[in-house]
C-alpha cells in the first residue's frame, strides 16, 4: 500500500458512485421514453418516425467509419487529425 492509497480508495469509491448515479439517470430516460413510444409515434407520425431511423443509420454509420478508421490509424496516410 503506497502512502495514498487511503486518499484513493475514496475516489474511486466517488467516481464509482457518479457512474452508477449516471447510469440509473440514463435507464431511466430509456424507460420513460420505451413508455411513452407510442405517444412519440403519434405525434411524429409513421413518415417522421422513418426519418428518424435513416438519420440515425446515417449518425451510426459516420460513427463506425471513424472507429474503424482510428484502429487501422489512417489518419496517419491520410494527413487528417482524427484522434
Amino acid at each position: 500500500m503506497g502512502l495514498y492509497s487511503g486518499s484513493f480508495d475514496k475516489l474511486q469509491k466517488t467516481a464509482q458512485g457518479g457512474t452508477a448515479g449516471i447510469l440509473i439517470l440514463i435507464l431511466g430516460a430509456t424507460c420513460l421514453l420505451m413508455i411513452l413510444s407510442g405517444i412519440i409515434i403519434i405525434i411524429i407520425g409513421q413518415n417522421g418516425a422513418g426519418i428518424l431511423v435513416k438519420v440515425m443509420g446515417m449518425i451510426l454509420a459516420a460513427l463506425s467509419i471513424e472507429l474503424v478508421m482510428k484502429a487501422l490509424k489512417v489518419s496517419q496516410r491520410v494527413g487528417s487529425h482524427i484522434e
